[in-house]
């Protein structure tokens, strides 16, 4: 029997497709535009454009792992399963800290016990289109010589006290996929503090 689920994708015109192709052949015109368009918002040239958030999450642990012996990375418990994936496909140890309730963001009781010498990195997570605040959390991660990671998937645009989500961490991860605010290419950003 078949049933009808969540719709796997958006109709899409032809000429879109077209445009979208001839864009891959020529990189230097919609993407590089793109991508100097979304550097601007974020004050940051270090930034480009991967296939999925996975891959822009993976890109960024292996670049932040090179020059370190850390191993770790802290990631919400309550987050997508793609996270963790790409972490462990880093070759580090994922560690799951809990999260507050309202709002879902790192609980900081939790992440306390967590962080320390073998941290790498602390991924948090904007969801629903929620901005959380990141003020304490980077303060903890500084702290402890570890990096923190905005994944900013699902909020592309919201607003914190400190500005939009992305530009307080020292990397931020963007999504724009069929279930995102966008539909276009994942973005990873490094923010130059």
């Amino acid at each position: 029997m078949w049933r009808m689920g969540v719709p796997v994708a958006t109709p899409v015109l032809l000429s879109d497709v077209v445009a979208g192709a001839v864009s891959l052949l020529r990189p230097d015109g919609q993407v590089r535009g793109f991508e100097k368009e979304v550097g601007s918002m974020f004050g940051s040239s270090a930034l480009g454009l991967v296939s999925s958030g996975r891959s822009a999450l993976y890109v960024l642990l292996c670049a932040m792992k090179r020059p370190s012996p850390r191993d770790e990375v802290i990631i919400p418990a309550f987050v997508c399963p793609s996270v963790g994936r790409a972490v462990v496909k880093a070759g580090l140890k994922a560690l799951a800290c809990d999260v507050n309730p309202s709002g879902f963001g790192l609980d900081e009781k939790a992440l306390s016990n967590l962080v320390g010498s073998r941290t790498l990195a602390v991924v948090t997570t904007h969801l629903f289109g929620y901005a959380t605040d990141v003020t304490a959390i980077l303060k903890m991660a500084h702290s402890a010589g570890a990096m923190l990671i905005e994944d900013a998937a699902q909020a592309f645009g919201a607003l914190t006290s400190l500005g939009q989500v992305g530009s307080t961490a020292d990397a931020a991860i963007f999504r724009f996929g069929m279930s995102k605010l966008l539909p276009a290419p994942a973005v990873c950003l490094g923010v130059a503090h």
